[in-house]
C-alpha cells in the first residue's frame, strides 16, 4: 500500500487542478474540527492524543493540508471531486481517476482513515490524521463535488446584502466574488461569528437536533453524491443576473449550518471507528 508519506515527498509539477480551490477558510474549517473534538470517544480521544503534539487540538491542525499543497502538487486532486452537473451520484471511475495531481478526495479520504492506524512511520499516521480532519470538511463544501465552471471558481456572482452588525473579521468582502469563494468563506463570515461562537449556535441549533448516528452512517463516497446534489441545488439558486442578496443568504444559511454539522459528526465518527490494519 502506498502511504501517505510515500505520497508526500514526491516532486510533481504537472498542475491540471484549479489552483484557486480552497475549501471553507480556516474558521470552517476550524468548526468542523471542534464538532468532532467535542464527540471523542476516550479511544478516538487517546488516538489523537498520541499523533498530535501535547495540547494540540483537532482544530489548530485542521487547515494543515492546505498549508502543505502547494509544495505538493500530488495532492491537489484530494481536496474535492468533480462529479458532472448531470450526474446523480458519485462514479469512481469518471470521477476519481489517478493522475499525477492526485486522484479525488473520496479516495484520499479512504487511505487517510487507514493510514491513521495501520501506516508503519508514526509520522506518516499523524500526518494521516491531519488529512483527514481537512477533507472531511472539503468533502461536505457543495462547491468541491460540482464539476461545473471548475468547481464554482469560474462562476462570478455580484454580492449585494444588506450589513451586519460585525463582531469578527470585520474586513468586507469585495462586491464580485465567485461561487467557490462564497461557500468557502464569505457565507461563514457573513455570520459575524467567530468560529468558536459559530459552533455553539450549531450546538443549540442544527446539533441539538441531529440523530448523530443517523447522520455517520454510509460512506465517503454516499456523502460526495450527497454533496453533490446540495451542489447543484445551490446553484440552481443563483438568480440570472448572479447576484446574490439576502434571500439567497437565508436559503443558503441552513445548508451551511448542516454541511459544517455533518462534516463535524461524520469526522468524530470517523476518528472514532475501530479499524483493522490488513496483514503485510
Amino acid at each position: 500500500m502506498a502511504y501517505l508519506v510515500r505520497a508526500l515527498t514526491l516532486a510533481l509539477s504537472f498542475l491540471a487542478a484549479p489552483s484557486t480551490v480552497w475549501a471553507w477558510g480556516e474558521d470552517g474549517h476550524a468548526i468542523v474540527a471542534e464538532i468532532a473534538q467535542r464527540r471523542l470517544t476516550p479511544t478516538g480521544a487517546a488516538l489523537v492524543a498520541g499523533l498530535l503534539p501535547k495540547g494540540a487540538s483537532l482544530a489548530s491542525v485542521a487547515s494543515w493540508a492546505d498549508d502543505v499543497r502547494p509544495d505538493h502538487p500530488e495532492t491537489r486532486r484530494w481536496h474535492y471531486v468533480g462529479i458532472p452537473m448531470g450526474a446523480a451520484t458519485y462514479d469512481p471511475l469518471r470521477d476519481c481517476p489517478s493522475r499525477p495531481e492526485g486522484d479525488c478526495i473520496v479516495a484520499a479520504i479512504e487511505r487517510a482513515r487507514l493510514d491513521m492506524h495501520c501506516a508503519p512511520e508514526p509520522a506518516a499516521r499523524t500526518d494521516a490524521l491531519k488529512l483527514l480532519v481537512h477533507l472531511m470538511g472539503d468533502l461536505h463544501q457543495p462547491m468541491h463535488a460540482i464539476a461545473a465552471d471548475h468547481l464554482g471558481t469560474r462562476r462570478k456572482v455580484l454580492l449585494n446584502w444588506a450589513g451586519q452588525a460585525c463582531t469578527h473579521d470585520c474586513e468586507a468582502p469585495p462586491p464580485t466574488t465567485n461561487m467557490h469563494v462564497l461557500w468557502d468563506t464569505t457565507l461563514v463570515r457573513k455570520a459575524s461569528l467567530s468560529w468558536g461562537g459559530y459552533v455553539d449556535r450549531l450546538e443549540a441549533g442544527w446539533l441539538k437536533e441531529a440523530d448523530a448516528a443517523a447522520v455517520a452512517a454510509g460512506t465517503p463516497a454516499d456523502w460526495a453524491s450527497e454533496t453533490h446534489g446540495i451542489g447543484l441545488a445551490m446553484y440552481a439558486l443563483v438568480p440570472p443576473d448572479n447576484v446574490i442578496d439576502t434571500t439567497y443568504y437565508r436559503a443558503a444559511l441552513p445548508v451551511l449550518d448542516q454541511q459544517l454539522g455533518k462534516a463535524g459528526l461524520r469526522l468524530a465518527h470517523e476518528i472514532n471507528a475501530a479499524v483493522t490494519c490488513p496483514k503485510p
